[in-house]
C-alpha cells in the first residue's frame, strides 16, 4: 500500500515539473541583449535554463520583425522636408 501510495505521489511531482518547465516562456528582449553583449546561443540558454532552440527563435523572430519594420525614422537632429524652414519668405 505504501509503495503505491509513494509511486502515485512521484509520478504527480513528475509530471507537475514537467507542466511548470513546458509552460515557461522566454523573454526575447533579454535574450537579444545577450546576443547584442557578445553571449554565445549556447551560453545564453545554459544560463537561462532554455533550449537552444528558443534562442534561435528569438533571433528568427527578431529578424522577422526588422524585415518588416517600416524605414528608419529621421535621426536626431534632421528636420524632414519643408519643417520649420522660414529660408525662403520675403517681408
Amino acid at each position: 500500500m505504501r509503495k503505491a501510495l509513494l509511486g502515485v505521489v512521484g509520478a504527480s511531482v513528475l509530471l507537475l515539473a514537467g507542466a511548470v518547465t513546458g509552460s515557461a516562456q522566454v523573454n526575447c528582449g533579454i535574450v537579444m541583449k545577450d546576443l547584442d553583449r557578445g553571449v554565445t546561443p549556447k551560453d545564453i540558454a545554459e544560463l537561462k535554463g532554455i533550449s537552444l532552440d528558443d534562442v534561435k527563435k528569438c533571433q528568427e523572430a527578431k529578424k522577422e520583425k526588422d524585415a518588416a519594420a517600416p524605414a528608419a525614422a529621421p535621426a536626431m537632429g534632421e528636420k524632414p522636408a519643408g519643417a520649420m524652414g522660414g529660408g525662403d519668405t520675403k517681408h
